[in-house]
């Protein structure tokens, strides 16, 4: 890419936005170039507005601490600066919805991190990629003089996935039921198939795989309490009729 695409991050001070920024460090196709957070930390350069809050594990990026912050609410003024923004904002899912529909408005593209717009039909949703390229194996003989050929190898699914979940009592107490169901099974050697259903299509792809515990998550005063529940697949994935019982499939995340 011979020039990177403008970033914005809203609700940059939070942990999520800090997350964000760690990420996009150095990134090949993206420049983090506006910062927005709420009307308090709005005016200050990113290094003040964060203070002694800076979570991550490796030091606040040179790129960003001068950044001067500017206020979420000022749609129009943080959209005519960058080509998208990433969401991260920490309000209410009425306030997410909103502030995220007035950045869409402005036809900026959104890609959020929150929950808010999980079923609104219209906003695709992104899930972790259960397609990955296969290696390539060399099949090309002596005989050949001008092209090489090769055969597909293996696929690296790449380790455990990652889906982002509200906190609450209801989902740990639905996960811990996964997890306990997992654990039944492989002590009676037998597998347990995972299913991801995407509106609009008549299939659904299905996995073995294993779940991991519920773990705590990094929390911040008067925040939204989110955490990342992981699956690690142990078979290939394949499509097939959807279920018709999707309600009494789905975690109330």
């Amino acid at each position: 890419m011979e020039q990177k695409l403008r970033v914005g991050i809203l609700g940059a001070t939070g942990m999520v936005g800090q997350r964000f920024i760690s990420l996009l460090e150095n990134h090949p196709w993206f420049e983090v170039v506006t910062l927005a957070a709420s009307p308090r930390s709005a005016g200050k350069t990113y290094e003040e507005a964060v203070g002694g809050r800076w979570k991550m594990d490796t030091p606040m990026p040179e790129a960003v601490k001068k950044l001067v912050v500017m206020n979420v609410n000022d749609v129009e003024h943080v959209a005519s600066t960058v080509d998208f923004v990433f969401s991260a904002v920490d309000m209410s899912k009425d306030e997410i919805k909103a502030i995220e529909e007035a950045y869409a408005k402005t036809e900026t593209p959104v890609v959020s991190n929150n929950s808010a717009h999980r079923w609104t039909p219209d906003v695709p949703m992104i899930i972790p990629e259960l397609n990955p390229e296969p290696d390539n194996l060399e099949t090309t003989t002596l005989e050949e003089t001008e092209w090489k050929t090769y055969i597909p190898g293996l696929k690296d699914i790449g380790g455990a996935l990652s889906f982002t979940a509200n906190l609450t009592e209801v989902s740990m107490t639905e996960w811990e039921g996964v997890v306990d169901a997992y654990d039944t099974a492989a002590a009676d050697n037998k597998a347990t198939w995972f299913c991801i259903v995407i509106p609009g299509l008549t299939k659904a792809l299905y996995f073995t795989g294993q779940p991991s515990p519920m773990g705590m998550p990094a929390m911040e005063v008067s925040a939204v309490l989110e955490t990342t529940l992981y699956i690690t697949p142990t078979g290939a994935p394949q499509w097939a009729a959807k279920p018709t019982d999707l309600e009494s499939m789905s975690l109330d995340v």
